[in-house]
């Protein structure tokens, strides 16, 4: 498989891993937000801090579902990309 495959396999995997906890295969509740972030994004953001953790949510909740669904996710993955992306030491 292509690294660009195994990417997207990962990425989906990491969702389907979080979103199946409690139920609803298709999205993120606030406790599978919290703890994909303890888990798959240490030092991101602080998980113990719930005021910072809910206007993360709110944040992520483009829809104002009260979850986050695959889209939504796809979303946060694909600035967390830029993100690195723009800190990485540029070649000559």
């Amino acid at each position: 498989m292509s690294d660009l495959m195994n990417a997207i396999t990962t990425m989906l995997g990491v969702f389907t891993k979080y979103a199946s906890k409690d139920g609803d295969p298709n999205s993120l509740s606030k406790p599978e937000v919290k703890e994909l972030l303890e888990k798959e994004l240490t030092g991101f953001l602080n998980p113990q801090n719930p005021a910072q953790v809910d206007d993360f949510l709110k944040q992520l909740d483009q829809d104002k579902s009260g979850t986050v669904d695959f889209q939504e996710y796809v979303t946060l993955v694909a600035v967390l990309a830029c993100m690195c992306h723009e800190f990485k030491p540029k070649k000559k």
